[in-house]
């Protein structure tokens, strides 16, 4: 019976010892997961930090919602705002009660993405937008894309989300 107990120890401490390894990297991933209030740094708009979340409560007030997480993008923000728009403008020309809003989150770029997104929107001009509206949000680090699909869609007022990436790789034609 000795044997008997000494391998079911051994099988227990290797068992605890494979949980213990599995747990370690989730609880540091757990902890340091944050909420997207803590990672916004800055907004190009009016925006209540602590309330992200109650936007998904209130009625919608667009149409559409387009997303664009975005990280070291600079250089490819401007061609794919400038199809956006011409297609979304398109589509609000069509149908009268069609609004829409651009949500552009920086995921903590250390080139001039959030720059490059409100000098876009300063050149252009609302006129130029119609009946859309552009709004940056700046994440203090880097947090992922799902992070950054996350915040936008939170921070979103539109009753359809629709995400799209920062480099062009979705054709707007094909909507």
């Amino acid at each position: 019976f000795a044997s008997v107990s000494a391998a079911w120890a051994i099988c227990f401490l290797a068992f605890t010892a494979v949980g213990i390894a599995l747990a370690i990297p989730f609880w540091t991933w757990w902890k340091d997961r944050g909420s997207p209030d803590v990672a916004v740094e800055r907004t190009s708009f009016s925006f209540d930090v602590s309330g992200v979340c109650r936007a998904i409560l209130q009625k919608p007030k667009m149409s559409l919602s387009l997303v664009v997480p975005a990280f070291n993008e600079a250089l490819r923000l401007k061609p794919m705002l400038q199809e956006a728009v011409a297609y979304l403008q398109q589509r609000a020309a069509s149908d009268a009660s069609f609004s829409y809003e651009i949500v552009v989150v920086d995921d903590g770029s250390s080139d001039e993405t959030y720059g490059a997104a409100l000098k876009w929107q300063q050149g252009v001009g609302s006129e130029s937008l119609g009946k859309g509206d552009l709004r940056v949000i700046k994440l203090s680090r880097n947090r992922g894309k799902g992070f950054a699909v996350r915040v936008g869609a939170l921070a979103s007022r539109g009753e359809r989300i629709l995400m799209v990436d920062a480099d062009g790789a979705t054709s707007f034609s094909g909507l």
